[in-house]
């Protein structure tokens, strides 16, 4: 079974596991939650997955406050609070940020993931949210706005390399508690 599946079971509002037809790995919510909490993974990345599979939201601090903390370990921070952009606090929202794109559906809003909206005269017509991708495109731009107060092009001129070493920290550590979490309940 997909560990991201098995995480997913946290979620409140999943089917219950009283119903598994007979052959499939009986696990309930409880042994999931032992997996994820007995496995050796780092708390963000424990955390990410609460968040990511879960829905669990109110970890999204958490995991913010721990990427913060990885990134000033991997980058000195005295090079980054020198650029002209800087103002305090922006490192932290741009953390705030990369775990708001990273964690977020992927399933268009317009079309609910079908790629094609039903017109009034009965025609199916391509989604206009995603162009019949079934994906929802990221506006990184209106990120940039939200979170960051800067400019999109002061981001990508000052910032984006370290946004892009956050959102890879993410992606790493998402791997690895996937798999912690598999080995443990396998």
């Amino acid at each position: 079974m997909n560990p991201a599946e098995i995480i997913s079971r946290l979620e409140p509002s999943s089917v219950g596991l009283d119903l598994t037809p007979k052959g499939f790995v009986r696990l309930t919510a409880q042994d999931v939650a032992y997996a994820l909490g007995a496995s050796k993974i780092p708390e963000g990345a424990r955390d990410l997955l609460r968040v990511k599979y879960s829905l669990q939201y109110n970890y999204r601090s958490s995991v913010s406050s721990h990427l913060y903390i990885r990134l000033s370990d991997v980058n000195d921070f005295r090079d980054w609070m020198a650029r002209r952009s800087h103002r305090p606090g922006l490192i932290m929202d741009m953390c705030k940020m990369a775990v708001s794109e990273y964690c977020r559906a992927n399933i268009c809003e317009t079309c609910k993931g079908t790629g094609s909206k039903l017109e009034i005269d009965g025609k199916l017509q391509s989604c206009p949210g995603c162009g019949g991708n079934r994906i929802r495109p990221i506006d990184r731009k209106k990120l940039i706005r939200e979170y960051l107060e800067i400019s999109p092009s002061t981001f990508y001129y000052c910032w984006d390399d370290l946004y892009r070493d956050a959102l890879g920290i993410l992606s790493f550590w998402e791997s690895v508690a996937l798999s912690a979490v598999h080995h443990r309940l396998a």
